[in-house]
């Protein structure tokens, strides 16, 4: 029994050219990790503040995001001289018009006359089907022949960031028992609407709404709603899911935010010289799959949290420092002056509470002089997973 099941999501190309992991998966690798909790010791850091805002829905990834993107605008209205850059959301649409076959997706390498999957290297392969498990539009493949790297290693993978995401299953079965997925799970899915379209939609939509609010100032609903789709479209450019319902706005989502924002203080975020909303790091950002910090405010890099649990774990700390990191390898992109970054800190949404520690508390310049070194050479030797067997 031999069925190769590979769910793609993104950018083969992407890929091949380098683009890893992003920095949190990186951070959570076992020799990474040990290396942080041996050079840098996690500050003790008061935190005092009250749950104000508690969560109105169980999608707390989706609301992380679309409050950080309501965040920036929120700077923005406040703070014109802060410093923006182009919505992620938006680099959606040239990856969704790459994965379109007039309003059909497309899945690369398959020929949609005949529905039969060619690989680069020119190699036979059997029909591929779009399937629909858990919400999410993933295409079907099976190849003939067993299918492993060089090695004979089997690769359960995740890989995100700018690439892609790629699960490997090997399973030995008849070619005629390939399709292991009941009825339901095998339906071919399709948009009512093309979603290159659905995504235009969405920007056009949210100029609108964001030229109102700093017109008026006032957040009104349709402004969140457009938060949530851009979260939906900024998913789609980190990972390549799809979600089938892309362009509906949902309205608990919507609520959330409303008091998310209701409580933010603008005069957490003043600033005197330099604000930079949603920072990266030139080269070193593409070394991790390509990292974006969330504010630079004068001499502090935020991070910015929407857990309804007011802690400072070793996730976090190693997520800012990885931050710092990168920014003392690549700098700052498109500043107009480059930051001098003394502390790091968070902003605890739920709970309008913003903490931060001077850098100079955890590790010295010669400490972090070498552990920059050490963090370059590590993150350049990362190579993905070996795919000789699919190209």
């Amino acid at each position: 029994m031999r069925v190769v099941l590979v769910l793609i999501q993104g950018f083969l190309e992407q890929l091949r050219k380098g683009y890893l992991m992003p920095l949190t998966t990186f951070l959570k690798e076992k020799d990474v990790r040990e290396a942080f909790k041996l050079q840098f010791e996690k500050p003790r850091v008061k935190l005092q503040g009250e749950l104000l805002a508690p969560p109105q829905t169980k999608r707390y990834l989706m609301v992380g995001t679309a409050f950080d993107y309501l965040l920036r605008l929120f700077i923005k209205r406040n703070y014109p001289n802060a410093t923006d850059r182009p919505w992620n959301a938006e680099k959606a649409i040239p990856f969704l018009e790459t994965l379109m076959v007039s309003d059909r997706l497309r899945i690369p390498g398959l020929d949609p006359a005949t529905g039969r999957y060619y690989p680069p290297s020119g190699r036979k392969g059997v029909a591929t089907k779009l399937v629909k498990k858990g919400g999410m539009i993933y295409p079907l493949l099976k190849r003939e022949g067993k299918v492993v790297d060089v090695t004979g290693r089997y690769y359960p993978v995740m890989m995100q960031g700018r690439v892609m995401d790629v699960s490997i299953v090997l399973y030995d079965t008849p070619e005629e028992d390939y399709y292991i997925f009941d009825e339901q799970e095998k339906e071919i899915f399709e948009f009512p609407e093309a979603p290159p379209r659905i995504a235009k939609d969405i920007i056009a939509r949210t100029r609108v709404a964001y030229a109102d609010y700093l017109t008026t100032g006032e957040i009104s609903d349709d402004l969140l709603g457009c938060m949530f789709l851009l979260a939906q479209l900024d998913a789609v450019y980190r990972t390549g899911y799809i979600d089938e319902t892309l362009g509906i706005v949902d309205e608990s989502v919507v609520k959330d935010l409303q008091g998310l924002i209701a409580i933010t203080n603008p005069d957490l975020f003043k600033f005197k010289e330099l604000c930079l909303l949603n920072p990266s790091f030139g080269i070193a950002s593409s070394m991790v799959g390509g990292a974006d910090a969330d504010l630079i405010i004068d001499d502090i890099l935020i991070d910015i949290k929407t857990s309804k649990v007011l802690e400072f774990n070793l996730d976090y700390f190693h997520q800012l420092m990885g931050y710092y990191i990168l920014s003392r390898i690549g700098g700052v992109d498109n500043a107009p002056q480059q930051p001098k970054i003394e502390r790091l800190g968070i902003y605890y949404a739920r709970h309008g509470v913003l903490c931060a520690f001077p850098i100079a508390q955890v590790a010295s310049e010669d400490t972090l002089e070498h552990f920059t070194a050490w963090f370059t050479e590590r993150a350049t030797a990362r190579s993905p997973i070996p795919f000789s067997w699919l190209v």
